[in-house]
């Protein structure tokens, strides 16, 4: 293992910090990127006539496939056009907080390189703007 690389394999579900760092919203219904469905009751004016009712009787049937969270709303995060839901038994996000932590350095590397090149383009984009206001501007045919 690498120099500064401590594992967060201990880890039974995502942790907080990284459920706050990313935090996309919370939904009275949504499909989990692992096919799941949960619903919460909290919001029932959200539901068509009915529709409540029968998620209820979907998770009473079927309980692994749709989860009730009752009075407490669906914490969800949206990572590259997916939805995850926090808490869901697949336990999805924690592979991609483990892929972060695991390869920090290198992310916090590209994040430093990433800022320099943009530094660079934005010095010599004000560097030009400059020359064309002394020039009296870009459209100025002298």
């Amino acid at each position: 293992m690498a120099k500064n690389k401590l594992p967060i394999k201990f880890l039974k579900a995502p942790s907080r910090e990284f459920v706050e760092a990313f935090y996309g919203g919370d939904l009275g219904l949504c499909r989990c990127v692992c096919g799941r469905e949960h619903f919460s009751s909290a919001m029932p004016e959200i539901f068509k006539k009915g529709d409540l009712g029968r998620l209820k009787e979907k998770a009473e049937g079927n309980p692994d496939a749709h989860i009730d969270h009752g009075e407490e709303m669906v914490e969800a995060i949206f990572l590259r056009d997916a939805l995850y839901v926090v808490g869901c038994c697949c336990n999805s996000l924690l592979e991609w907080e483990n892929l972060f932590w695991d390869r920090r350095e290198e992310i916090a590397d590209y994040f430093r390189i990433r800022a320099e090149k943009l530094t660079i383009e934005a010095r010599e984009a004000a560097q030009v703007a400059r020359k064309a206001s002394i020039r009296g501007g870009l459209d100025d045919p002298e």
